[in-house]
């Protein structure tokens, strides 16, 4: 009535080293990829924060150019006047005088002959005074319509900006209008200048901001504020302020050297021992140069929020951390127990399927919960009223990966994943003839046991080295190749690229694989393309699960083809597509000639000797463990370090990026 129950019967499943392993790469590669997104996302918020900083300088700075701009064409304007061309004060001051009642801009306007004397203005009349030592007066007299510095009115005492046009007894020379050497056939008669208050100045100034505790000012060429909230810091030609090129702060200092240089961006640097960001931005109009200071904290007031997620998110990938390492030292202590006592089997399997169920609680609890409450609280700051695009943009980021994290965590115990249609090109120079060697070598093995003509040809017309993703297209004619090798008993196969077309630049190219095997019939044609699709022949059914023309032809696609057939049931088949490719004038390296024809398979594929026995050991352990990503980049690794196993380092290549773990371990067991 009772059945007995043996130890071995008792004992559960255990997880094996495998499992636990892959469990801790899952962790491992999660860790990185949030990592990765808190990263991305800080860098974005800060980086979108900067640009509508820069951006709001670039309007101030467009507001104080146009109004400049208005500015120097209005006295241009004047100085074309015929009463102006007369320097006679008595001309001049009546139209003076109506033009500044008609505008407001200009609360002075003075007439100045060409050897530097002022005739006279409209706040005092007529005064001759010497203004030989005026920039402005000189930049004129020199053929250039000249904004001045900030400097003190003699007349009235205002701090102001001048503004200076040369007068010309007729329209002024090509080489005037281009702010050229003054050495041509016309000089002025006299110069024309207005005085304008920097009040507009300051009120663009002032309410240029970017937030609480911003501040803007103006500097000019010599680094001296003009315009600075600190009114001690306004500079005048009069009553010039220290430069701040010379200041105490040497990252200030540097600042201001780029500005004046007429560079533009946005920096952080120390401004009274504070970090403080400082966009700037350089005037047209003037040698003026813009800047807003702006608090860190303004510019990163949304990073508080990503470091909490982030330090959710590393507690939480420290508990799975834990979790796992219990799992294992449980797993251990198992072990040893069972090996030791050997009567205690049945209660140590017992306490291994409490220990299991422990941990897929714990997993289930420690890591669904802060998920979600990450997760939610992400879709609380994306629907929050005073969220900005940029800010939900990175919200959307955070809930994604979690989202993601979160899916990989519910499929834990099922983490196969496909990488074939991952799909990423890296495109390189290629010596197209020595790739259709090197493919059609690795093949050759495959036709040893049969009366086959393997043969390869490229047209003469496509340029030796062409652009293209190496590795991807021998992928592709490898599974091409390779079908029809295996599904051809007798005959000939061939492997040809045909020139369609050529320019300068570019050349069309079409591969164009050719067998004498057994066929397809016409309603195949479309579906051997699909994934898991395969023609029901006996050569079919024995291997090959129908990935390998879906995948060829995904990375055609890519490449911008379409991979294409024609057959004839019993006669044989033919697959090709073609390719626009860009071609290459500096080759990597010198590729020695290969022959039309395959080479022996013992030439191409069989190892030399010389290769370390050891190399087929890690080789051999990589396979029986099943990674073939592994094998791949191994092989890869070997391929430079011994240049002349190409062809069978190759072929392991091929087998892996098929998934043909058995081929793998047969091919490298006969040289153990």
């Amino acid at each position: 009535m009772f059945t007995r129950i043996t130890n071995r019967q008792l004992a559960p499943p255990r997880p094996s080293p495998v499992t636990l392993l892959t469990v801790g790469c899952v962790l491992l590669l999660s860790g990185v990829a949030t990592c990765y997104g808190y990263i991305a996302t800080r860098q974005f918020v800060i980086r979108s924060a900067r640009q509508n900083a820069l951006l709001q300088v670039q309007q101030g700075v467009d507001e104080i150019d146009q109004w400049l701009a208005i500015l120097k064409d209005r006295i241009s304007t004047m100085g074309r006047t015929p009463m102006v061309k007369t320097m006679d004060w008595a001309i001049l001051e009546p139209y003076l005088q109506r033009e500044l009642g008609a505008q407001s801009n200009f609360f002075k306007l003075t007439a100045i002959d060409i050897q530097g004397y002022r005739i006279g203005n409209t706040s005092v009349g007529y005064r001759r005074t010497d203004l030989r030592d005026r920039v402005y007066y000189q930049q004129a007299k020199a053929g250039r319509t000249y904004t001045s510095d900030t400097m003190i009115s003699r007349t009235t005492g205002y701090v102001q900006v001048i503004i200076a046009t040369p007068v010309w007894s007729s329209e002024p020379p090509a080489w005037a209008a281009a702010e050229a050497s003054p050495a041509g056939p016309k000089r002025p008669i006299g110069i024309l200048s207005g005085s304008v208050n920097i009040n507009r100045l300051v009120e663009i100034i002032d309410q240029l901001r970017y937030g609480a505790d911003s501040y803007a000012f103006i500097l000019n060429s010599q680094g001296q504020a003009m315009v600075h909230p600190d009114r001690s810091l306004m500079s005048t030609i009069e009553q010039p302020a220290p430069s701040l090129l010379d200041g105490p702060q040497h990252e200030m200092a540097h600042l201001v050297g780029r500005m004046i240089e007429g560079e533009r961006g946005i920096e952080l640097v120390p401004i009274e021992s504070q970090p403080q960001y400082v966009a700037y931005l350089p005037l047209q109009e003037a040698h003026w140069y813009v800047g807003l200071v702006i608090p860190r904290k303004t510019i990163e007031q949304q990073l508080p929020y990503l470091n909490l997620i982030a330090f959710v998110v590393v507690t939480l990938m420290a508990s799975m951390a834990w979790v796992l390492w219990q799992a294992w030292a449980t797993e251990r202590a198992q072990l040893q127990a069972s090996i030791v006592h050997a009567k205690a089997v049945a209660n140590a399997a017992a306490a291994a399927n409490r220990a299991k169920g422990k941990f897929l609680s714990q997993v289930s609890h420690e890591l669904r919960t802060p998920l979600n409450g990450i997760i939610g609280y992400a879709q609380i700051l994306q629907s929050h009223g005073e969220t900005r695009p940029s800010q939900i943009q990175g919200l959307t980021v955070i809930r994604r990966s979690g989202e993601h994290l979160l899916s990989l965590i519910e499929d834990i115990l099922d983490i196969a994943k496909d990488e074939a249609y991952q799909l990423s090109l890296k495109p390189q120079p290629v010596h197209l003839p020595h790739l259709l060697a090197q493919v059609t070598a690795i093949v050759q093995p495959g036709i040893e046991d049969k009366p086959i003509e393997l043969s390869w040809s490229a047209d003469p017309q496509i340029q030796a080295w062409v652009s293209i993703d190496p590795q991807r297209l021998q992928q592709i004619l490898l599974n091409l190749l390779g079908n029809a090798v295996k599904f051809t008993q007798e005959g000939a196969v061939r492997l040809r690229a045909i020139c369609l077309g050529r320019q300068e630049s570019r050349a069309t190219v079409r591969f164009e694989i050719q067998d004498t095997g057994i066929g397809i019939h016409r309603h195949h044609w479309e579906t051997i393309f699909h994934a898991f699709e395969r023609v029901d022949t006996a050569q079919s059914l024995k291997e090959g699960m129908g990935l390998g023309l879906a995948i060829a032809q995904q990375w055609v696609k890519k490449m911008g083809g379409a991979l294409q057939v024609d057959s004839v049931p019993s006669s044989g088949s033919k697959f090709w597509f073609d390719l626009t490719l860009a071609i290459s004038h500096q080759p990597v390296a010198a590729v020695p000639p290969v022959a039309e024809t395959a080479p022996p398979a013992t030439a191409e594929c069989t190892p030399p000797s010389s290769l370390p026995k050891e190399e087929y050991i890690i080789l051999h352990e990589l396979a029986q463990f099943g990674n073939m990503q592994k094998i791949r980049d191994y092989a890869e690794y070997l391929q430079q370090r011994y240049p002349t196993h190409g062809p069978f380092l190759q072929r392991l290549v091929a087998y892996a990026e098929q998934f043909e773990d058995e081929k793998i371990i047969s091919l490298i067991e006969k040289y153990l």
